[in-house]
């Protein structure tokens, strides 16, 4: 049975098929929409806003939080079972071949524009010094690789000598000696720099020098090597006096190591 009120109208679905005054003598009504995309206010038009993009913003936004989260969690237990250690380095000895400042180049030509600042040398230095260095890995589970090591000397902020090492590996809680060489020929030095060397050898017996390596470190895991990345090593060491084809006396030293930059 059809209810009295809805007996009183017949709903025809198609409005606008005949003249509206019709329709309404014979008591026909348009069906409502069940659904408005627009709503009319003052004549504007506005429409609903979906939240599709809303949720999809949140989700990715949770994803991204909990990738962090779990990337956490393993770099700490990676940490946590490896716990990394910056290998120790140290001058343990030095051997003096050449080590004299001369007022002419031995080369002819030779020093001008290798000292940044230094436009006419007053002085020349002539270098042949092996320095023995000690590596300590105090890793228990980190095997390290030193690969294209370069050798400097230095002096009073100066480059004097340069040499280079060949590749070589320092195992788990392993210790190892390098022989670190390095030569220099008419190394300039400005008249300052170079007096204060020649009273140095002249009427002291220590003095300072600078001992640097540059090199690519590449850390052993789990059987696994990693990228490359550079490496710095920078060494203040005082000795005593050079004398030419003699020991020359570490008397201190302090050594610091950085990680400059991952390598492809």
């Amino acid at each position: 049975a059809i209810p009295p009120k809805m007996a009183e109208y017949r709903v025809f679905p198609l409005s606008g098929s005949a003249e509206p005054e019709e329709l309404r003598k014979k008591r026909f009504r348009s069906a409502p929409l069940a659904y408005h995309p627009c709503q009319h206010h003052g004549g504007r038009v506005y429409r609903r806003r979906s939240s599709k993009g809303c949720r999809c913003c949140c989700c990715l936004c949770a994803s991204i939080a909990i990738l962090l989260f779990l990337f956490f969690i393993a770099a700490s237990v990676v940490y946590l079972l490896l716990q990394p250690k910056a290998p120790n380095f140290s001058v343990a000895r030095a051997y003096i071949t050449q080590f004299n400042v001369t007022m002419q180049p031995i080369k002819a030509g030779a020093g001008e524009g290798r000292n940044v600042g230094v436009k006419q040398p007053s002085f020349y230095l002539q270098t042949d010094l092996n320095f023995t260095a000690e590596i300590k890995n105090p890793n228990k589970k980190i095997g390290i690789y030193f690969e294209q090591v370069d050798v400097g000397l230095g002096y009073e902020g100066l480059k004097v000598g340069n040499g280079s090492l060949p590749s070589f590996y320092v195992g788990v809680k392993a210790s190892t000696e390098i022989e670190l060489q390095v030569k220099g020929q008419d190394a300039p030095l400005p008249e300052k720099a170079g007096l204060g060397l020649q009273k140095a050898m002249n009427t002291s017996d220590k003095m300072w020098v600078q001992v640097e390596l540059a090199m690519r470190a590449r850390i052993r895991v789990w059987g696994r090597r990693s990228k490359a990345f550079k490496a710095l090593v920078y060494c203040n060491v005082e000795m005593s006096t050079p004398r030419p084809h003699t020991n020359a006396h570490i008397l201190s030293k302090s050594c610091r190591l950085k990680f400059l930059s991952l390598l492809q």
